[in-house]
């Protein structure tokens, strides 16, 4: 989608009604989400899915209760918190290898 930015990247589900999405590397989505949330969009950020709570870029969306229209908006809400939040941080990416 175009009002995501670049280096975005989302995976079409295959069933169910959630959608995963990876930011730029350099987002964390945990500390992203309290902006999300001010703008009106709820996620679960990435690190709740990893055994070890690794900060993470991903996340993950639900669509079940929401229509087209509000789709749109709420992905161009999350657009444009992370860009927002890539002009105000300095790039660094986050740590994505695995740890044993």
């Amino acid at each position: 989608a175009s009002e995501v930015p670049e280096g975005t990247s989302w995976r079409t589900p295959e069933s169910g009604l959630q959608l995963w999405a990876e930011l730029p590397a350099s987002v964390d989505t945990a500390d992203l989400l309290p902006d999300a949330v001010r703008a009106g969009v709820l996620f679960a950020p990435g690190f709740q899915f990893r055994h070890d709570r690794r900060p993470s870029s991903g996340l993950r969306l639900s669509l079940a209760l929401a229509d087209e229209r509000e789709i749109e908006r709420g992905v161009a809400a999350l657009g444009s918190v992370v860009r927002d939040r890539l002009r105000a941080t300095p790039a660094r990416a986050i740590d994505e290898s695995v740890t044993v």
